[in-house]
């Protein structure tokens, strides 16, 4: 995957974090089912559209 210089397209960034959130859950020793209801139940406030978005204020 080749990313930009400066990291601008909000998905390039949400990839790393995303990449880095799923790291840190195996580092934890968070099971997978637990790691896959936490994703489901909080996506939105990460990448929801309204101006809120915890990425696009990064």
């Amino acid at each position: 995957m080749k990313f930009s210089d400066n990291l601008t397209d909000d998905r390039e960034r949400g990839y790393i974090l995303s990449a880095a959130f799923f790291s840190f859950c195996a580092a934890q020793g968070l099971d997978k089912q637990a790691v896959i209801e936490m994703a489901s139940s909080h996506y939105d406030q990460f990448t929801g559209d309204n101006g809120s978005s915890l990425f696009k204020r990064l």
